[in-house]
């Protein structure tokens, strides 16, 4: 995967994790609307976003398997490179006697 793949994927899946938390903010935060009847405006956008997270979801899923199988492979690496930034010579039981 070249850099700018990896850095499309990342930007996407950002885009739709923005997406997620805020159509779930705007259901949640119109939940007790004073809802004006049949033509109510709030209750179309509250519909708009159930179908749109329930649309999106096993798009996320896909997603996040993509890119977990896409950063993987490197986890471990970036795991231990972290790790390894913290080593000191009393942690590598090095013997420091001149």
């Amino acid at each position: 995967m070249t850099k700018k793949s990896r850095i499309a994927a990342l930007m996407l899946a950002a885009l739709l994790a923005f997406s997620l938390i805020f159509s779930c903010l705007v259901i949640v935060g119109e939940a007790d609307h004073d809802c004006s009847g049949a033509d109510c405006e709030i209750c179309l956008v509250v519909s708009a976003c159930v179908n749109f997270l329930r649309g999106v979801i096993p798009c996320a899923l896909v997603l996040s398997f993509g890119l977990f199988s896409a950063f993987g492979k490197s986890a471990p690496l970036l795991l231990r490179s972290v790790l390894r930034a913290g080593t000191t010579p009393v942690i590598l039981k090095v013997k420091l006697s001149n």
